[in-house]
């Protein structure tokens, strides 16, 4: 786990901007300890504060690009689009930036369902095929060969 000074530099005035942003999210410089970990499994605790910092002014859009994506990664948050999207909505300098973020995430997210389920999809039809061999006699090592099912997904298709 990384220490929040190494995350962006000391000697630039944005950089520290950016170091007051993780410490208010983090309450301190370490990473290390549980209660941190806590604060950051629920990002949506931190959005008052996060606001209220954003609206200052002090970070770059590249900063804050940067400090979304350390959020949503090391936050585990459980609904992180609608967090980025609230936190768009309190602070209008930055809006154009989270939002770009939060569609992004979208899009991700929609991906990925899309092909988890072309994925189940295509092993449903390999069943149901393999069924239909199986019933009309053929092997079950020839069905397995044939459909790319394993034995063991084979076993519920049996007779």
């Amino acid at each position: 786990i990384q220490h929040a000074p190494a995350v962006v530099a000391d000697h630039d005035a944005a950089g520290a901007g950016l170091q007051r942003l993780l410490r208010a999210v983090h309450g301190h410089d370490a990473l290390e300890d549980e209660g941190l970990l806590r604060l950051l499994r629920d990002l949506a605790q931190l959005l008052d504060k996060l606001s209220e910092l954003l609206l200052t002014g002090l970070a770059t859009e590249s900063q804050v690009q940067a400090l979304m994506h350390y959020l949503v990664q090391a936050g585990n948050a459980r609904e992180p689009i609608k967090f980025i999207r609230e936190l768009a909505l309190r602070t209008p300098q930055h809006k154009e930036t989270l939002m770009t973020i939060a569609e992004y995430l979208e899009q991700q997210g929609l991906e990925r369902g899309l092909a988890q389920g072309r994925q189940e999809g295509r092993k449903e039809e390999a069943q149901r095929i393999a069924a239909a061999m199986l019933h009309s006699g053929l092997a079950r090592d020839l069905v397995a060969r044939l459909t790319g099912l394993t034995e063991e997904e084979l076993t519920p298709q049996a007779d």
